[in-house]
C-alpha cells in the first residue's frame, strides 16, 4: 500500500505515509462493507488510490511542477537505465498521468477497474495511458520533462 501510495504521489515520503494512514483509517472504518467481491488487497488498495487522488486534486499543479524540476541527468553513458531513472521518470509525469500509468502498467488494474477508482471513463485512462507511456519515452530518452 505504501509503495502504492508512494507512486500515486511521485515520490513524496511523508504525503505517501498520510495517505496510507488515512485509507488504513477508511477501511477499518468500512470493513462491515468488505463482501469479498474482489481480493482484500485490491479492496485496501482502493482506499489508497482514492485518498491520494483527493491528496493529488487541490495541489496537482505544484506537485507536477516540483516532480518536474527533479533532476533527471544521471543516467549511465551506456543508455540503460536503472531503477531510480525510472522511478525519477514516473515521479515527473502530470498526476493524472502518473496514476493511471502506475494503476495499468505496475499495479496491473484494468481500464474499466482505473475508470472506477478515478471517477473517469474508459476512454480517459487510455488516453491518459498512452500520454504517460509517450512522455515517459521523452523523459527517458533524455527529452524535455513531461
Amino acid at each position: 500500500m505504501y509503495r502504492l501510495a508512494l507512486r500515486q504521489l511521485g515520490g513524496d515520503a511523508q504525503a505517501a505515509e498520510d495517505v496510507v494512514h488515512e485509507a488504513w483509517i477508511r477501511a477499518a472504518e468500512r470493513m462491515d462493507t468488505f463482501r469479498g467481491l474482489a481480493a482484500l488487497r485490491t479492496w485496501l488498495c482502493g482506499f489508497v488510490i482514492r485518498v491520494a487522488h483527493e491528496t493529488l486534486r487541490p495541489h496537482g499543479p505544484e506537485i507536477a511542477a516540483e516532480a518536474a524540476d527533479a533532476p533527471t541527468d544521471d543516467r549511465r553513458l551506456t543508455g540503460v537505465f536503472d531503477r531510480v531513472d525510472l522511478e525519477r521518470a514516473i515521479a515527473g509525469l502530470p498526476p493524472g498521468f502518473r496514476q493511471v500509468l502506475v494503476l495499468h502498467d505496475i499495479e496491473g488494474y484494468t481500464h474499466e477497474e482505473i475508470a472506477g477508482l478515478l471517477d473517469i471513463v474508459p476512454g480517459t485512462s487510455k488516453s491518459q495511458l498512452a500520454r504517460a507511456r509517450a512522455a515517459l519515452r521523452l523523459t527517458l530518452a533524455g527529452g524535455a520533462h513531461a
